[in-house]
């Protein structure tokens, strides 16, 4: 995986965290 996908799932995955919290 490039390092570009590991920074996109990264903010994808602190996207998610956040809506849940919401």
């Amino acid at each position: 995986m490039s390092k570009r996908e590991t920074i996109i799932t990264t903010a994808m995955t602190l996207f998610n965290q956040k809506s849940y919290t919401s």
